[in-house]
């Protein structure tokens, strides 16, 4: 019997496959023989048309991804690296500036439903091994990648741009600080599809939930030194701290009005849940665009509000949002996909490799010594680390922030830190999957148990 299920497993996977090769050879004729020359990427029929046939392939990906053991985000995410500018170029620039609307209101989404995972007596449970892996994780990884470029610029240059060693310290700072973050989209999402609860599972998710709104305050610091460094002339920018501190705290604020509004709305009305989630997510995006606020921490601190302060209903609410959880995955990594640039990954990536190496030796040294010192269990202190090697959005935002303001060398160290977000971005959720597997977290391992 157990055989037979297995062929029959078999079969339905090389049918997804034969059907995905259809599909993009579908696309194919109409991006190249049915539009040709008139594509420009820029209408939104052609990129609705685009996605439409993206999310399919990209669903069919993700289950073949899920029958080898995979994430399937991964095949999300490799759907959108095949149709985008990297290789079949199905997606142009333009199409992928059109779709970022799209992807904010996906992460708005996702942050709604981890919010909703986020108990204050599960935070009290962990509040100690979370502080201490939270700091460990941060020191080492700024240090380390802070001290490895500083020490191969002199025999080794990164890149030209930098002629000095004050400037090479700018590059190195960035460098650090983009290091310190993680990815808690790419850890939602796992962890929803795995169905994982545990001390590893709960560690992970709240250590990346806190770096991520941590490295936004620390950025703007670290860009005040790197154009001290840069320009001896210039002085210590307070006010850009201020405001980023400010930018969080407001975003939080926000989130938690919207989450007792959305309380009261569950509680006396509770209709039509589906369309009014939509709607708040996409102005939260919208929010976000216009006004540098940020909409994973607007929308963690709503579904945190709801799951813990608008009664029993919130638990109604919460499951009901897991349900949308498939398609916007599927939405949201898709676009990622796209977004990723194997170009500038093929140009520099020896140097992308030896920065990638070192990030993930601080950040698993760091993991182990903060599991030790805030006693953690045994699978945190092996695996946790696994879960912190995503990158996704914050760092690509800031990558962009430091191309725009060192017109010299920011345009090449912006390049850099997309091409190890490209490599953090495919091999992080296939880490995170094995450290939930292992630690015996996930759904799949439990029914084997």
């Amino acid at each position: 019997m157990a055989q037979q299920d297995k062929t029959m497993r078999g079969r339905m996977v090389l049918q997804h496959i034969l059907a995905m090769v259809v599909i993009t050879a579908v696309l194919y004729v109409i991006r190249y023989h049915v539009m040709g020359s008139e594509y420009t990427g820029r209408s939104y029929t052609e990129t609705t048309l685009l996605l439409g046939f993206v999310l399919i392939v990209a669903y069919m990906a993700g289950i073949v991804a899920a029958h080898f053991g995979l994430p399937r985000i991964t095949g999300y995410l490799f759907s959108g690296i095949l149709f985008g500018p990297s290789l079949f170029g199905f997606a142009t620039h333009e199409t992928v500036n059109q779709l970022k609307v799209i992807d904010g209101m996906a992460v708005a989404l996702i942050a709604l439903t981890a919010g909703g995972e986020i108990k204050l007596d599960s935070l009290k449970h962990i509040r100690k091994p979370l502080t201490w892996i939270v700091a460990a994780t941060m020191l080492l990884s700024f240090l380390g990648v802070t001290a490895l470029v500083l020490i191969i610029s002199r025999w080794f240059p990164l890149f030209s741009g930098p002629e000095n060693f004050g400037q090479w310290t700018a590059v190195a700072i960035l460098l650090g600080t983009i290091a310190m973050a993680s990815s808690p989209t790419v850890v939602i999402a796992v962890i929803s599809e795995t169905k994982a609860k545990g001390e590893v599972s709960e560690l992970i998710l709240g250590t990346t939930v806190i770096k991520d709104m941590a490295v936004v305050i620390l950025f703007a610091i670290a860009l005040s030194l790197a154009l001290i460094f840069n320009d001896p002339e210039a002085t210590f920018d307070f006010m850009k701290i201020a405001g980023a501190i400010g930018e969080v705290a407001l975003s939080l604020l926000i989130g938690l009005v919207l989450g007792w509004l959305l309380g009261l709305y569950i509680n006396r009305v509770g209709r039509e849940m589906v369309l009014v989630v939509l709607g708040l997510c996409l102005l939260v995006a919208e929010i976000g665009l216009n006004y540098h606020l940020e909409p994973l921490s607007i929308c963690l601190a709503a579904g945190f509000y709801i799951e813990n302060f608008s009664g029993t209903k919130g638990d109604v609410f919460i499951a009901a949002m897991k349900k949308l959880s498939l398609p916007v995955f599927a939405l949201f990594f898709c676009v990622i996909g796209l977004e990723l640039d194997l170009r500038s990954l093929a140009s520099i990536w020896i140097i992308t490799l030896v920065l990638v190496a070192m990030r993930a030796v601080m950040v698993l040294l760091g993991t182990i010594a903060g599991s030790k010192i805030g006693n953690a269990g045994n699978f945190m202190q092996q695996y946790g680390w696994l879960g912190f090697i995503s990158q996704a959005g914050v760092s690509i935002g800031l990558a962009v922030t430091i191309g725009r303001t060192f017109p010299d060398w920011g345009a090449q160290l912006e390049t850099l830190i997309i091409s190890m977000v490209t490599v953090h971005e495919i091999i992080g959720p296939i880490l995170l999957k094995f450290a939930l597997d292992r630690s015996g977290e996930t759904e799949a391992v439990t029914r084997k148990q």
